[in-house]
């Protein structure tokens, strides 16, 4: 500041320091209430005339011939408040010890300092620049709670140079800002602290991200804020993020929860309505069960809803009607349902790769997809009740989709079962996939004789699926007293051996089985 005089023994100590090439030292500011005496040089003084207290040395720097030094004063500590009239620098002697290296008359410029527990405080930085002649290395005490800057506000603070760490932690990026480095701890912490209880949490098109809390009087304005501000651990509690309606251009990331449940919930949860919009949403890494209900998805360059690496995505009443080439809603490794969901004009209402998903009650405008339903990779799509419709409805590659009946099948088949001696009636239930792939396969025939057989005659019904692993399965028939054995060969030809003749037109045989087969 202005005006601060270098004292008699700051100079004589400048001559001492200098010929014995050793460093210069400033050990405290100090804030008085006095004045300098009428008269009196403040060249000559060697103390504050009236001592109030010690300041925070927050900073010491050097250039050419002089030396700037920061000092802060606050109203932490002051049980009554007071006016700073002077200022004084100290330094280290050699041989007399402390100094006063400084003076600042400050009676033209004073400063008031209110008492700790009033309703004002306040925060006082002085940069004193000082003489210090041509000695080498000049340092000072630095307080380390000495961090607030000239407003208050550490916010914009730079950091200039860091240490080599190697701790996985939050570490500060050179240059970076300590707002933007603060961030980064408070996600750490929060994502490391668990849930310690049932939370809702409200967003909408008028809340703040800034100046929201989440609560219904004061909400957030992004999906993905409030999101990221549930813990990962969910500690077998529930998070609920409630969605007002309105158009959020976001895509939603919900990746890595634990321990618990998150709901992602519209204004119109448990209905078709389209009011609540967002681009995509994408669950990932995550074991926690995920709730999503009632969202309409609008990105056509991206799928409606992802779900990777997950143990229970289950997805209610979301919809989108977008016409493009790209997937609906897609399963990659992982679990969940769907419920009462609307998917039209994709290249896939429902495609699921490696993982398990139970298709239920689709919207009846699910329509004018490419294809409605795709397991592939050894995955499962477990059907009830309406689903989506396609130009092709299903197509598996080494997957499965069953039916609510556990089969595939809506009737029997009886179409390649064929005999010689009788009429077919019924056929078999193939329980698994229609192409080449593991199933098993139940028969359930009759067969009325149209000629007879002899005692001792071998009879043969052909055109079941072969028998898996080219043996034979026995199987079962009525009336056993007629009948010796009865076998399905390898080639899925049934071979029956007849123990009495059995004469045409009044005799029936009944027939049953299960086996595998991978044809």
């Amino acid at each position: 500041m202005a005006g601060t005089v270098i004292t008699t023994k700051g100079l004589q100590l400048i001559a001492k320091l200098v010929a014995s090439g050793t460093v210069l030292t400033f050990t405290r500011a100090s804030v008085g209430t006095g004045s300098i005496p009428a008269g009196y040089d403040p060249k000559n003084m060697t103390d504050l005339s009236s001592y109030k207290m010690d300041g925070s040395i927050s900073s010491c720097s050097s250039s050419a011939d002089e030396a700037s030094i920061i000092m802060q004063i606050s109203s932490v500590g002051v049980e009554t408040g007071f006016t700073i009239t002077e200022t004084g620098l100290f330094a280290m002697d050699p041989d007399e010890g402390e100094i006063l290296y400084a003076y600042l008359d400050l009676t033209k410029d004073p400063q008031y300092v209110y008492a700790e527990d009033s309703a004002i405080s306040k925060f006082v930085e002085m940069t004193l620049i000082v003489k210090v002649g041509s000695v080498e290395t000049v340092t000072a005490y630095l307080n380390p709670k000495s961090l607030v800057t000239r407003d208050g506000d550490i916010s914009e603070t730079v950091i200039e140079t860091l240490d080599t760490v190697e701790d996985k932690y939050p570490i500060p990026a050179a240059g970076e800002s300590v707002k933007r480095f603060f961030g980064k701890v408070l996600t750490f912490l929060r994502n490391i602290r668990p849930l310690t209880g049932d939370v809702n949490i409200y967003v909408s098109t008028t809340g703040s991200d800034t100046t929201g809390d989440g609560t219904s009087a004061k909400p957030f304005k992004t999906i993905q804020h409030a999101v990221d501000t549930v813990p990962k651990d969910l500690n077998g509690y529930a998070a609920t993020i409630n969605v007002s309606a309105g158009s959020y251009p976001e895509v939603v990331i919900i990746a890595a929860f634990y321990s618990g449940t998150l709901f992602l919930s519209s204004d119109t949860n448990g209905t078709i309505a389209g009011t609540c919009m967002v681009n995509t949403i994408r669950v990932r890494y995550s074991s926690a069960m995920i709730y999503i209900n009632g969202f309409n998805c609008i990105d056509a360059n991206d799928y409606v809803i992802t779900a990777s690496n997950c143990s229970g995505v289950n997805i209610s009443y979301c919809q989108s009607t977008v016409a493009t080439s790209k997937e609906g809603i897609y399963y990659n490794a992982s679990s969940g349902y769907i419920l009462g969901c609307k998917i039209a004009n994709r290249a896939v209402a429902l495609y699921v790769n490696a993982g398990l998903v139970h298709s239920s009650s689709w919207n009846t405008g699910s329509i004018n997809n490419t294809t409605a339903l795709v397991s592939i990779n050894g995955a499962i799509i477990s059907k009830y009740s309406n689903q989506p419709s396609g130009a092709s409805a299903e197509w598996q590659s080494s997957g499965q989709i069953i039916s609510q009946s556990g089969t595939q099948i809506s009737g029997l088949i009886t179409s390649g079962i064929s005999c010689t001696w009788g009429t077919i009636v019924g056929g078999y239930f193939r329980h698994g996939n229609l192409k080449n792939g593991m199933a098993v396969v139940t028969i359930t025939l009759s067969i009325s004789l149209t000629s007879t057989l002899s005692a001792g005659g071998t009879y043969y019904i052909s055109g079941f699926p072969a028998v898996f692993g080219g043996s034979v399965v026995a199987v079962s028939v009525h009336d056993k007293k007629d009948i010796y054995y009865c076998q399905i060969n390898f080639d899925g030809v049934l071979q029956m051996y007849t123990f009495n003749t059995l004469t045409a037109g009044n005799t029936w045989l009944a027939f049953n089985c299960t086996y595998i087969t991978d044809q």
